[in-house]
């Protein structure tokens, strides 16, 4: 009787693990279509954000010539000029704040760089006599910091 009851037991405890097996593995696999689901939200949410930056900035930016940036910011005292300076500031502005994401993971790094990073890094160095001068008048933070940082982070991932 008593081997009959060790059996069972015995019969029991292997019952136990392999259930505790199979619901690892369950919760294992569950966990990884979850993170394969947020990575592809996280990849769609920024390459449209990223195609609304193109469509709305980076087209604008481009149409700016090569060293005409820093005329803007040599004229300031002409007022068709200021005018642009501004519209130059905006268009910094909005890149700054997609910057942000990505540097926050709203957005995702790898694909913002596949989709344009190089291009992002050529917009900063040309619109860096605005922030210079921005960042000459500025009383408190520095403007345009986190664009700073996804530049330099997307310099650095070319240069490997």
């Amino acid at each position: 009787m008593e081997s009959i009851t060790l059996f069972f037991t015995a019969i029991a405890a292997i019952s136990a693990a392999v259930s505790a097996i199979v619901s690892a593995v369950q919760v294992r696999r569950t966990r990884s279509v979850q993170e394969q689901i947020a990575n592809k939200t996280l990849v769609s949410s920024t390459i449209a954000a990223f195609n609304d930056l193109q469509e709305q900035v980076l087209d604008k930016m481009v149409s700016y010539k090569d060293g005409e940036v820093s005329t803007y910011v040599d004229s300031l005292d002409q007022k068709d000029v200021r005018d642009i300076y501004d519209a130059c500031r905006v268009l910094l502005a909005r890149c700054e704040h997609f910057a942000v994401g990505v540097n926050c993971g709203v957005y995702d790094f790898d694909t913002t760089y596949k989709l344009g990073g190089m291009h992002l890094v050529y917009l900063y160095k040309k619109f860096l006599p605005i922030i210079e001068n921005v960042r000459n008048d500025a009383k408190s933070d520095l403007p345009y910091s986190e664009f700073e940082k996804l530049y330099e982070k997307m310099f650095k991932k070319h240069c490997e």
